[in-house]
């Protein structure tokens, strides 16, 4: 595996004690407040060599093993594009990972729904949603409120989005998005049928999950 952060300290520190505290570590490569500077980084791999592309160009690395903690860090230049990470073991290309600067968010998008689950009484659902770019790009920086509707066999139980310094109510309907994204737990009746989570924030079009209870 390969793994790519930046390290944004224009974040919120979570505010956990400082012993268990680490770096502020963010999946996104989008710095609109800067128009040039150097962003730090961190690169966790198990692989034997990583190689990493700024808009094509190669940027050199050193080896994880000659790494404190195998964590490879240093600093890229901030400009617009594609960082791509790529892992190799053995002198071939075993696993890469790809982190695109977004345009303007305009939707909300499901990420990774079921198509089918059992029609079991009781069994609850996580559904997660983020902002979405015209091409589909995540956008981490987007913090709107967003709104669960549910439609056929299961109701919404609780919504949530990852901020441990939040203080919305977790048993409500809506929340604001946290780095672009934000959950829903819904539970099943036990009735067969097609059900129909939607989500919706001003500004954005709706994003809709479809799941058959079978």
């Amino acid at each position: 595996m390969v793994h790519f952060s930046v390290l944004d300290y224009s974040l919120e520190d979570e505010g956990v004690k400082e012993h268990w505290d680490m770096p502020i570590c963010a999946d996104h490569w989008h710095f609109p407040q800067f128009h040039r500077t150097l962003i730090p980084y961190m690169i966790f791999s198990n692989c034997d060599e990583v190689r990493i592309y700024l808009n094509g160009k190669r940027i050199y690395l050193p080896k994880p093993a000659g790494c404190p903690n195998r964590i490879i860090t240093g600093f890229l230049p901030w400009q617009p594009g594609t960082v791509k990470a790529v892992g190799i073991c053995n002198g071939i290309e075993m696993c890469t990972h790809t982190t695109v600067t977004p345009g303007a968010p305009v939707k909300l998008e499901f990420e990774r729904v079921p198509g089918h689950v059992r029609a079991e009484k009781g069994y609850e659902l996580l559904l997660t949603a983020g902002a979405r770019d015209e091409q589909g790009k995540p956008y981490f920086r987007e913090s709107s409120r967003v709104r669960f509707r549910v439609d056929g066999p299961a109701e919404i139980i609780a919504v949530d989005n990852g901020n441990l310094m939040g203080n919305e109510p977790y048993g409500d309907t809506s929340i604001h998005m946290y780095h672009g994204k934000v959950s829903v737990l819904i539970r099943l009746s036990g009735e067969a049928g097609r059900i129909s989570v939607s989500a919706d924030a001003e500004g954005l079009y709706t994003g809709t999950a479809i799941v058959c209870a079978e």
